[in-house]
């Protein structure tokens, strides 16, 4: 058994960045509008730390400083570098953050306004920021809106094709008792930048440790 002792991490569990050698932490766990509530009511904000630590190197990196107001979420892997939403409540913004782990760049910034800060988030590849509250309304790389149903979540996109997961249950009886011939099942669903279907097909998706997607 091969253990190692490593420093700087925080003393809790770390989260896997999907598609890469990479754990990340983040010192409070706050959905965005949460943070918004808090300065409304007058609240204290601190702020949160992102800590990424690295499975081979047992290296730490910590690209920033806590600092009063902003706030940080779960991270994605593309081309090489880290990926992740910055809210700062003193400026009203919500930026992406690019990171190399030696440097760090903000490939992008828009207003807070307007946004349902509880449903924003990123996918790959290319990096897609979107809120995908009702539609998915995609601000980077291009403004877009991708037409779906509630049960349709945006998974990753391939270029101009967005890969989506759709849940199914069928057989439910009155007060939403499952039925004897109940059936829950998921498809995969390929959409283009017009929301046009071009393929629907049962299965499910799974990205592998090396990047790899699997549709099956």
């Amino acid at each position: 058994m091969n253990i190692k002792k490593v420093e700087g991490l925080m003393p809790f569990g770390l989260d896997k960045i999907n598609g890469s050698k990479f754990y990340y932490q983040i010192s409070e766990t706050h959905d965005f509008d949460d943070v918004i509530n808090l300065k409304k009511y007058g609240l204290e904000t601190p702020g949160t730390e992102i800590l990424f630590f690295d499975s081979e190197t047992f290296e730490v990196y910590k690209p920033f400083l806590q600092i009063e107001g902003i706030y940080y979420n779960k991270p994605i892997y593309d081309d090489g570098n880290i990926y992740f939403i910055k809210a700062d409540i003193n400026e009203n913004a919500i930026s992406i953050i690019k990171y190399d782990l030696k440097n760090t760049e903000e490939i992008f910034k828009m207003p807070m306004d307007g946004l349902n800060l509880g449903y924003i988030d990123l996918i790959k590849s290319p990096i897609t920021f979107l809120d995908y509250q009702d539609q998915a309304e995609i601000y980077f790389p291009e403004r877009l809106t991708i037409k779906k149903d509630p049960s349709e979540n945006i998974i990753f996109r391939n270029g101009d094709e967005f890969h989506l997961c759709k849940w199914y249950e069928e057989g439910l009886e009155a007060g939403g008792v499952m039925g004897d011939n109940y059936r829950y099942y998921e498809t995969n669903i390929i959409k283009d930048k017009n929301s046009n279907i071009i393929s629907e097909e049962e299965g499910g998706i799974l990205e592998l440790d090396d990047g790899t997607i699997i549709i099956y």
